[in-house]
């Protein structure tokens, strides 16, 4: 039951910063084929080939933008930030206009709580003006994007497209009731286009305002990662002049960066996450006798078009195995069968002071596993020969003697 925290407390802004910034200088991001399978990172579901999805070896919830150095005055902004509070991360991201038809509507402003307006100017868009705007961010993220709070209007006299770079877009636009809407309920997005391609399109249904996001549910979620999105705002017909007209929407990330073992390699390309000398692809539950014989920690054969092994689940990506049932999947756990003794010591490696971690790691490739394990991996021993390792077998030796009972009589 000994593991490595996900506590965020535990990391410090500055080694995920100098882990992603020598990643991006060594190589353009979108170059970047970590596991070497020929899908470059930018569309690799499965950056490091153990056969776990991005997903599952990053963090899963969404935190806003901090847009508040857009401007009317300067809408360009060069490391914009977001960084949510006591989880020592911060992603970075460069905002510009790269096309407009409008001096004045081409001032989008922004706020620290995810929220964009565009359209502010001296007055509002005319029929036709649009802004684009693009979003590039310095690490690979899933973008959510929302009904904005107020500051401006979200109706039928806009048309808004999405574009990303390296996934697709899902659209969820369910029915809901508001006075705002056609009829009282509807969806709250009309003509939505390229819902599961890398653009959509859709115009707002509500009628002069907008609909209250304690209300609202629509939402355009990003299926995979991206470091791109360009959002594309166009007045369908004239709006009255007026300080406050805008369209809006919020902005909200996921940045999938944990490091549990703290050796400076995340863990969606980390070959070893909980640095116990054993990879994660042995201690997700494959049979790695058979989809990983040069034992190197990435899966043999072929992947699909996002990355993902074909002998993962039949590419759909492997659901990690808990084998002691305590809420810590084995390729983060440090004593996965819960008998005392860590898997590092069972699995025929040494870890003399016994916390978990093997000892004198070294790891010049930056695979976040241990270069002397990787010249000569465990034996990962099976002293009984009852076909369970000893890492996961509560009795080793086959006496009837369990191993926690026996490693606390010595």
């Amino acid at each position: 039951m000994k593991f490595l925290s996900k506590s965020w407390g535990t990391k410090t802004t500055a080694t995920l910063f100098s882990v992603l910034l020598v990643s991006l200088l060594s190589t353009h991001v979108w170059a970047v084929d970590t596991d070497g399978d020929g899908v470059t990172d930018i569309n690799d579901f499965d950056q490091d080939g153990d056969g776990i999805l991005n997903t599952e070896e990053g963090i899963s919830f969404f935190f806003p933008l901090d847009l508040s150095g857009i401007t009317g005055g300067s809408p360009n902004v060069s490391g914009g930030a977001a960084a949510p509070p006591g989880l020592g991360v911060t992603t970075t991201f460069n905002g510009n206009v790269i096309a407009s038809n409008s001096s004045d509507g081409a001032r989008p402003r922004g706020l620290n709580n995810g929220s964009i307006g565009f359209g502010l100017g001296n007055g509002a868009f005319a029929n036709g003006e649009f802004v684009e705007y693009e979003f590039v961010f310095d690490q690979p993220t899933t973008i959510e994007l929302s009904q904005a709070a107020a500051n401006g209007f979200f109706d039928r006299s806009e048309k808004w497209t999405i574009s990303v770079d390296g996934t697709t877009l899902s659209v969820n636009n369910p029915s809901i009731n508001s006075g705002n809407l056609p009829g009282g309920s509807s969806p709250e997005l009309n003509s939505v286009t390229g819902d599961g391609t890398s653009q959509v399109g859709f115009t707002p249904a509500t009628s002069g305002g907008h609909i209250d996001p304690a209300t609202s549910q629509w939402s355009i979620v990003t299926d995979g990662l991206t470091n791109r999105m360009v959002i594309r705002y166009e007045a369908t017909t004239f709006a009255s002049a007026g300080s406050n007209q805008r369209g809006t929407l919020n902005i909200n990330i996921t940045s999938g960066v944990i490091d549990s073992d703290g050796d400076g390699i995340l863990d969606y390309r980390d070959i070893d996450s909980d640095n116990d000398g054993i990879t994660d692809l042995i201690e997700s539950g494959a049979n790695a006798s058979v989809v990983d014989a040069n034992n190197d920690g990435i899966y043999d054969g072929t992947v699909n078009a996002q990355g993902i092994p074909v002998d993962a689940n039949t590419d759909a990506g492997i659901t990690p195995v808990d084998t002691d049932n305590d809420g810590n999947n084995d390729y983060l756990d440090l004593d996965s069968d819960n008998d005392g003794i860590t898997d590092t010591n069972e699995a025929g490696g040494i870890d003399a002071d016994g916390n978990g971690l093997i000892d004198g790691f070294v790891d010049t490739d930056g695979d976040g596993w241990n270069d002397p394990t990787t010249a000569a991996p465990l034996p990962i021993d099976d002293i009984d020969g009852d076909g369970t390792p000893n890492h996961l077998d509560i009795d080793s030796d086959n006496d009837g003697i369990d191993d926690i009972i026996e490693s606390r009589i010595g």
